[in-house]
């Protein structure tokens, strides 16, 4: 039988258990899925070996929703069930997840494997794990927001009026549900939101404190008498607002965003001397993969009552020097290079108020040319869902020259955006409410980050 003819004859047998609306095919089968374009109806060979996670926000049910991703497509494959809903994530090159679970103070740990993913066990955190980060030599970092940016779980943490984060052991590959991974350590830092950044000379953790205003700097050396000990702290002065950071291996500095400031603090990690660069706006940041230049967004809200005014940012690491585009009716949130640099993704998110809401574009995705740094030119705004909430994580992976891009929205679609033709190629319909999403390759660190 020629192979045109066996194609229609499967495609005939698939549409039976299909219904058509326009130009979207929705399997009846199974309520999780929605697919775009005759291409995603031909089956595929799932190799389970590489998977999208979506931390899920469903108020019916907390789950961790797997994907798995094969020659482009996605396929919804389980729901992982938990106690509560899972936060930020973080898969290990030991094919583990780690799943923060905000409200339950504590962090899953799930075990992936071609079979699939399964839980395995709970650690203890801090009161109100939200941002989880994996260290240069494999440690988990759980960031715990605590109440009212204090920590009421851990007596000392609680005793002090501040909050905390938990370091924890990765388990082996393969290990036995029961080893997958242990609590190392519960450690007290500054009041308020957390997240975290890692330096291997010296190796050196450090976790901004929001509400203190303040960083704080932790001994990561193993051989060290200080391992693991808070060695400093970094006042950033008074409305700081520390959320967020890059590294530049150009300059070896950390870059610490002062949002609240609306500026970018630069550290030395050795001596720990400080630079503040007036950049007006500033948010979690994002490094070039060669280091030369940080990508910063911002957002101005009090200008224009009707009007949220989006910033890009681009700071030379070597100079300082930095520039900003303005991009009207549009909140920048989660920035990602692509691998070499020649394109730079950003997402939109909620902000604002009133009319500022009305005229917000929190539906796309936008595609800048990055070739040529420090200048941007806008390629292309994607149509995706709205965002719904004040951030939105992008996830990407590479096929060759190819890469495709993983937008989540408030929607409870997953939206799959090629960046050849920058467009949409597939939406993924997971229910419920999801900001953010990470992919993992078995054996390979997961690409998501903050």
């Amino acid at each position: 039988m020629k192979p045109i003819l066996i194609a229609l004859l499967i495609l005939q047998s698939i549409s039976c258990s299909l219904t058509f609306t326009g130009s979207e095919k929705k399997n009846t089968n199974n309520n999780n899925q929605t697919i775009l374009g005759l291409a995603g109806l031909i089956p595929k060979t799932i190799s389970n070996s590489s998977y999208l996670f979506v931390p899920n926000l469903d108020t019916t049910m907390p789950y961790l929703s797997v994907i798995a991703h094969n020659s482009g497509a996605n396929t919804f494959i389980s729901n992982v069930v938990l106690d509560s809903n899972p936060g930020d994530s973080k898969a290990t090159t030991n094919d583990h997840i780690f799943a923060n679970l905000t409200n339950s103070n504590k962090v899953a740990v799930i075990n992936i494997a071609t079979s699939g993913a399964k839980l395995a066990k709970y650690i203890d955190t801090g009161s109100r794990p939200v941002h989880v980060y994996q260290d240069p030599d494999g440690k988990i970092w759980t960031m715990n927001d605590g109440n009212a940016g204090v920590d009421n779980v851990n007596y000392a943490c609680n005793t002090l009026g501040v909050s905390s984060v938990t370091v924890i052991q990765d388990g082996v590959k393969g290990a036995a549900d029961a080893d997958t991974a242990s609590l190392i350590k519960h450690l007290c830092v500054g009041k308020g939101h957390h997240k975290a950044i890692f330096t291997t000379s010296p190796k050196r953790a450090f976790v901004s404190n929001i509400t203190d205003n303040s960083i704080s700097i932790i001994d990561n050396e193993p051989t060290s008498s200080n391992y693991l000990t808070v060695i400093s702290t970094l006042n950033l002065g008074t409305g700081a607002g520390p959320h967020g950071f890059s590294y530049s291996s150009v300059s070896g500095k950390v870059y610490i965003s002062a949002q609240s400031a609306g500026s970018v603090i630069a550290v030395n990690p050795s001596s720990l001397t400080m630079e503040t660069i007036a950049t007006g706006k500033s948010g979690p940041s994002t490094a070039s993969p060669n280091g030369q230049y940080i990508a910063i967004p911002g957002k101005d809200t009090t200008s224009d009552t009707n009007h949220v005014v989006g910033k890009v940012t681009i700071l030379n690491a070597s100079t300082h020097v930095f520039s900003t585009i303005d991009v009207t009716d549009l909140s920048p949130d989660h920035m990602m290079f692509s691998s070499d640099g020649k394109r730079l993704y950003v997402a939109s998110a909620l902000s604002g108020s009133g009319n500022q809401v009305t005229n917000l574009k929190q539906n796309v995705l936008l595609v800048y040319d990055s070739s040529n740094l420090p200048s941007l030119t806008l390629l292309a705004q994607v149509t995706v869902g709205d965002a719904k909430t004040g951030h939105r994580h992008l996830a990407s992976v590479n096929h060759d020259s190819m890469m495709h891009i993983f937008v989540p929205a408030g929607d409870g679609i997953l939206y799959t955006v090629d960046s050849e033709t920058n467009a949409v190629t597939q939406r993924l319909e997971l229910k419920g409410s999801f900001s953010n999403v990470f992919f993992h390759t078995l054996g390979s660190a997961s690409n998501h980050s903050h």
